[in-house]
């Protein structure tokens, strides 16, 4: 508490990604040792000194433990989806040649940077697409994708995998956001 009588910004958080980073540190190594947990300490120290974090840094997110469950099952499942698919259009023989790769412009609502990188993270992983690049202002996602025959599709699909991210993650002031936020205009995102 400082004089004010308000709580300091930003110290649990902090307290919590040092407590996230030593037990990463120790993960790595692969065996909980005194020596690795105190390496994990001065790693953790110097990566948070050397990083600061600004007093509203994860002022959109939060850690929504029952929505982010739902999270995790909906996108395992459609990585599972995702992985049929690419296998199969490897597999069968006119496979090869249905598919049109190609970069689609995905206009988002892009509430903050973390929930943009989380959505573009997500995008990379799932099998037959990647993220090529993020544009802030206006918040677009180019997603390069094994097959962009239907790119209303897919910018519906990355729409709603933002959604179910901020949904997941995002504190209330994100949710709001997202809800009354605009997407920009197609015409405003081509290069």
């Amino acid at each position: 508490m400082g004089r004010s009588g308000g709580k300091r910004p930003g110290r649990g958080g902090s307290m919590l990604l040092f407590a996230w980073l030593v037990v990463m540190w120790t993960a790595l190594w692969g065996v909980p040792t005194l020596a690795n947990l105190l390496g994990g300490a001065v790693v953790a120290s110097v990566v948070l000194w050397v990083f600061p974090r600004g007093d509203d840094a994860d002022a959109m997110v939060t850690f929504r433990p029952i929505h982010a469950a739902v999270f995790l099952v909906w996108f395992l499942g459609q990585l599972v989806s995702s992985s049929l698919r690419v296998a199969w259009l490897i597999v069968k023989p006119s496979g090869p040649d249905e598919m049109e790769p190609g970069i689609v412009a995905t206009p988002i609502r892009g509430i903050s940077d973390q929930i943009t990188s989380m959505v573009a993270n997500a995008i990379t992983l799932t099998p037959g697409t990647l993220t090529v690049e993020v544009s802030r202002e206006p918040s677009v996602i180019y997603v390069h994708c094994i097959e962009s025959q239907a790119p209303d599709d897919i910018r519906e699909q990355v729409l709603d995998l933002e959604h179910r991210m901020v949904e997941a993650f995002g504190s209330a002031g994100a949710r709001s956001a997202w809800a009354h936020g605009s997407i920009p205009p197609l015409g405003e995102v081509r290069r």
